[in-house]
C-alpha cells in the first residue's frame, strides 16, 4: 500500500463507545508542554477533534491519555488544517505550527503500516496528505485501548509528541 493511498479507511472498526465517562475530577490534567521532553506517558485513549474557532484557519485533534493508576490525564493536541474529514492540503514536516499534527499522524501510521511513512529509498517522508482525520479519530476511539506517547521537542515554544505504542 502506498503512502498516498493510506488513510486508515481500510481498517475495520469495532462499535463506538465513550471513554470519557470516567470521572476525572480527582485527576491531574496535564498537556504536552507540562511534561519534559523525552518523557513517556501511557494511558487509556480518548480522541476527538476540537471545535474550530471562528477566526482561525486550523483546529486540533486532542489525544487524551488517562492513567488511572497515577490519577493523571495527558492531553496531547495536534494542530491540523480545517479540512475535515479528509485532508486536502498537505502537512509538511517543516511547518512548525502544524508539526504536532505531522508527528501525530506519522507516528500513528508508522505503527499501523510502517511502509506508508517511507519513500522508495527508505527515507521518512516529510509530508502528510490524503489523510482522513475522522477515520483516525474512529480508529483511536474504537480499536485502541491504550497508547504510549513520547514527548519530543518541536520548537522553542511548544512540545510535540509521537505515538510509540498502541494496545
Amino acid at each position: 500500500m502506498s503512502f498516498k493511498d493510506f488513510d486508515i479507511e481500510t481498517l475495520e472498526f469495532e462499535s463506538e463507545y465513550d471513554k470519557n465517562d470516567i470521572d476525572l475530577s480527582e485527576f491531574e490534567v496535564l498537556n504536552i508542554n507540562d511534561v519534559d521532553v523525552g518523557d513517556t506517558f501511557t494511558g487509556m485513549v480518548s480522541c476527538r477533534r476540537m471545535q474550530p474557532m471562528e477566526d482561525k484557519n486550523y483546529t486540533s485533534i486532542c489525544l487524551r491519555l488517562i492513567n488511572e493508576e497515577e490519577n493523571e490525564v495527558l492531553d496531547c493536541y495536534a494542530n491540523i488544517p480545517l479540512d475535515y474529514p479528509k485532508l486536502k492540503l498537505p502537512i509538511r514536516k517543516s511547518n512548525n505550527f502544524m508539526r504536532t499534527g505531522y508527528d501525530f499522524i506519522m507516528s500513528t501510521m508508522a505503527i499501523v503500516n510502517p511502509e506508508s511513512v517511507v519513500d522508495k529509498n527508505g527515507n521518512e517522508r516529510n509530508i502528510v496528505n490524503g489523510i482522513n482525520f475522522q477515520k483516525i479519530i474512529e480508529f483511536y476511539n474504537s480499536d485502541v485501548e491504550k497508547a504510549t506517547v513520547e514527548i519530543i521537542a518541536k520548537d522553542d515554544y511548544y512540545n510535540s509528541f509521537r505515538v510509540i505504542k498502541l494496545e
